[in-house]
């Protein structure tokens, strides 16, 4: 120890030479600096996180400065306590930056450096005032200036103040929330895009399926159907090699489908796992003002990002592998029916040669028939029978060769996504070949030899019995002419007699022969005329059916016009984009394919099913755009009028609109509820989500679109009423009644008590019907129309937007009706129709000179009546 302080002695008598000089004022004015600056940090300490330890260190050192005698070592030991204190000041404040770069750090690490604007502020404020402190600890050389560490200090406390750190908070949780809602939004949206497309290919997936099992059921149709079929060999061998694939795509398509349904069910947990982690993050966020707790509880909600995005891998790998599956069907098909083709092709050719080769035959053994001479009835019935046993067969062969060729001609227009009429034309070529089969063509020659070989004989047997019957001359002469020498008158007679006999014999033979030649020529004339009006049958038969198909192709062609006049006109009316316009396009397409489809199977009543519906479909899309096109030249500024009054009201909560969106015409008034707070946005919101609405499918069915419309905004509404972040708003709400009006058909929807009224006539009706305790009274009978604008309870309504999560829309509350010119649509907030009868506001609009006057008049009068509400009007002229 004693070597310690005497090492010290020596270092201080070293340095007195060069301190020799210093005063003690400049002691003094050092020890005022360093006990100001140790009096500040002793003061706020806790602010500025040093810790005890160091201020005591600091206040020990100053003591002992303080206690040197030498006021060289007293201005020395004051140097070093300054340079404490500089370095203490500049490491506490450095300490005081750390955890907002951490958080800085983390907002960029999140991607929501968005909200870092106020951090990256007070770090940029921090830094400043460090690098102050640091140059003044660097470049300090015996003098300080103690106002402008202490100043630099005071600043860091300042900007890390309570309220200032609750300000940044607060801003970053705002930021937070709105940045998680949007990435809340842009998950379920992601996640409803891929369980829409997942639904869509399981859709598929089942479709394929069936697909591929009616495929089964031709394969093994086609099967049973070539097993009695010859020379298929090859075909056949064909067939099972393309059950094997089929087989094989079958399983894969179950996997595919499997995974579909894990899919889904993934899809499902997820949607409810991002539910929870979004309340999870919303509570654990506004339950703390600690930046690193709120961000470690974002960090938790959009780590869900990652299961969402291999979710949409996912669908969009089942996608892929769906596609692949369902092209390697289609080239199954596409193989299956040109093969299918070829064979059928080949045994029509087989079938025709020998079709033709038992025909040529036939014709023959016919020809050698007719030639035979029939000498006896015997031969003759066996000749007619025979010969009509072979005109028979002819006319089966000529029917066999039509019906091949016809096989033929529909398997080639047969289309590979339909093959089964392919088993139906096989089973015909298997009839046909066993009806060849049948064809006794040798027993038809050898009847045709037997009954020739008849033929022959009798007319041997006929030349022999007239040989015999002759007398010979040598052995009667001697008699003769003993007879004419004794008896010459009876010789002669007898003479005359034979020359009488024979010459009746050759005039019968005669005759004979022309009645067998007059039969020949008759028969003959007849097969001719038989084959003639057969073929005149058959090139009859293909006329029709030539005519057949050309009317039921004109059909299609004219579904193809219509199909190009449809599209140009959308074209026209801007909207070749729009959902709904695209869809019912593709579904007239599809009918239109449908149709190709049926005329390739010769399946004309389909066609003309087919037909019918689709000129109804057409002709309702086209007279949909009619109107959508009328409403799109409308001139809107001389159909419309509207305004909306404050009234006796501090603020008005009613909106309204009446613009034309495309070819709509939308008019809507939206009374925010009296007594709810902010019923103002309610209204607002309300509005603009129907305008949006519409706009996002405005050739969409008007009903539909309020329908949603309403939904949406319901949503919307509760869920800004019910938004921790803005007490506010809390349980706000609002009433809505709108038109769309499209051609001559307004489509009328309505929420809570403001009305919409259609003035006709002379007559006003109104068209709405109030959701409201007073309209129920009058429903049971207990009030009347007139006590109810004056009953206490008229401002109780029982249905309204954005009060409970779940909103009921009943049938009658949104309606069609078709308007005719002059007809006026009026609506109108409850401020105009608890003050004015239905009657005056007929009057009113019907004595006024024009539209702007009578929504003055109107809202004049209702003022003037004692109206205590905001009064809105729009009112339309069609």
């Amino acid at each position: 120890m004693g070597m310690r302080r005497l090492l010290a002695l020596l270092a201080v008598l070293l340095l007195l030479p060069v301190y020799a000089p210093v005063e003690g004022g400049y002691a003094g004015e050092l020890a005022g600096n360093a006990t100001e600056i140790y009096s500040f940090l002793y003061n706020h300490s806790a602010a500025l996180g040093i810790s005890n330890e160091t201020i005591a260190a600091i206040g020990g050192n100053l003591t002992l400065a303080e206690n040197q005698s030498n006021e060289t070592l007293r201005a020395l030991y004051l140097r070093g306590v300054v340079r404490l204190e500089l370095n203490v000041s500049a490491s506490a404040v450095a300490g005081l930056i750390k955890p907002w770069e951490e958080v800085n750090a983390t907002l960029g690490e999140l991607n929501a450096t968005n909200c870092s604007g106020p951090v990256r502020a007070l770090l940029g404020n921090l830094t400043e005032l460090e690098s102050d402190l640091k140059k003044a600890r660097e470049s300090f050389n015996g003098t300080v200036n103690a106002s402008m560490v202490i100043g630099d200090l005071n600043k860091t406390i300042a900007l890390l103040s309570t309220e200032r750190v609750e300000a940044i908070a607060n801003g970053t949780r705002g930021c937070l929330i709105k940045l998680m809602d949007s990435q809340r939004m842009g998950m379920e949206s992601e996640l409803g895009t891929a369980y829409s497309a997942l639904l869509k290919l399981m859709a598929k997936t089942t479709g394929t399926l069936k697909t591929v099992e009616s495929l089964e059921k031709t394969l093994d149709g086609l099967l049973n159907a070539t097993s009695g079929v010859g020379n298929v060999s090859a075909y056949r061998s064909f067939l099972l090699t393309k059950e094997d694939e089929l087989r094989g795509l079958k399983r894969e398509l179950r996997g595919v489908e499997s995974s579909e349904l894990k899919l889904k069910g993934e899809i499902i947990g997820l949607n409810g796992t991002l539910e929870e982690g979004y309340g999870n993050a919303l509570r654990g966020i506004n339950s703390t003002a600690n930046l690193s707790a709120m961000l470690s509880y974002y960090r938790a909600f959009i780590g869900l990002y990652n299961n969402v995005s291999s979710i949409s891998d996912g669908v969009k790998g089942v996608e892929a592998e769906q596609a692949e599956l369902a092209r390697n069907l289609t080239s199954l098909e596409k193989g299956l029916r040109s093969e299918s083709v070829k064979a059928i092709s080949g045994k029509v050719g087989s079938l025709q040669g020998e079709i033709e080769s038992l025909y040529s035959t036939l014709q023959e053994e016919r020809e050698l028939l007719l030639g035979i001479n029939a000498t006896n009835a015997a031969i003759s019935e066996n000749v007619t029978a025979l010969e009509r046993s072979i005109n028979g067969t002819l006319e089966k062969l000529m029917k066999w060769n039509s019906s091949v060729r016809s096989i033929e001609r529909n398997a080639k227009a047969v289309s590979y996504k339909n093959p089964a009429p392919l088993v139906q034309y096989w089973k015909d070529l298997g009839k046909i070949e066993m009806g060849l089969k049948e064809v006794n063509l040798s027993g038809i020659s050898s009847s045709v030899q037997r009954i020739l070989a008849l033929s022959e004989s009798a007319t041997q047997s006929s030349s022999s019995s007239t040989t015999s019957s002759t007398p010979p001359r040598s052995s009667t002469t001697p008699a003769s002419n003993t007879t004419a020498s004794t008896t010459p008158g009876k010789s002669k007679g007898a003479g005359h007699y034979i020359i009488l006999i024979l010459k009746g014999i050759i005039i019968a033979a005669v005759v004979l022969l022309g009645i067998i030649a007059a039969y020949w020529g008759y028969y003959v004339l007849r097969q001719k005329r038989e084959e003639y009006e057969v073929e005149k049958q058959r090139k009859e038969e293909e006329r029709r059916r030539e005519e057949e198909r050309q009317r039921y192709w004109k059909k299609i062609e004219d579904m193809r016009k219509k199909i190009g006049g449809i599209e140009r006109q959308l074209r026209k009316l801007g909207l070749s984009g729009d959902p709904t316009a695209r869809g019912k396009l593709e579904e007239l397409r599809r009918m239109a394919e449908e149709a190709e489809e049926a005329f390739q199977m010769q399946n004309y009543a389909g066609i003309s099913e087919i037909s019918r519906a689709f000129l109804e479909k057409a002709g309702a899309l086209i007279a949909a755009l009619e109107d959508y096109g009328k409403t799109l030249k409308l001139d809107l500024g001389s159909h419309v009028a509207a305004d909306s009054y404050i009234g006796r009201r501090e603020n008005n909560e009613d909106a309204y609109i009446a613009d034309k969106v495309e070819g709509n015409v939308l008019l809507a008034v939206a009374d925010g509820m009296g007594g709810h707070l902010a019923g103002e946005v309610a209204s607002a919101k309300a509005i603009e989500i129907l305008k949006e609405t519409l706009g996002l499918n405005k050739f969409g069915d008007p009903k539909e679109i309020l329908r949603e419309a309403i939904l949406r905004a319901n949503e919307e509404v509760y869920r800004m009423g019910h938004d921790p972040d803005h007490p506010e708003r809390y349980n706000m709400g609002t009433t809505l009644t709108a038109a769309i009006v499209r051609g001559d058909t307004a489509t009328v929807g309505n929420v809570g008590d403001s009305r919409t009224y259609l003035i006709r006539d002379g007559s006003i009706e109104r068209l709405t019907k109030d959701h409201s305790l007073v309209q129920e009274l009058i429903d049971r009978g207990e009030i009347t129309e007139e006590e109810a604008r004056r009953h206490p309870q008229k401002n109780i309504i029982t249905k309204a937007i954005g009060i409970e999560k779940e909103l009921r829309l009943d049938e009658g509350d949104v309606k069609e009706v078709k308007l005719k010119p002059g007809d006026y649509l009026l609506l109108c907030s409850d401020g105009l129709s608890d003050a004015l009868p239905d009657e005056d506001i007929l009057k009113t609009v019907l004595s006024a000179r024009s539209l702007q006057e009578a929504v003055k008049l109107l809202i004049d009068k209702a003022y003037s009546f004692g109206s205590d509400d905001n009064i809105t009007v729009v009112l339309y002229r069609h």
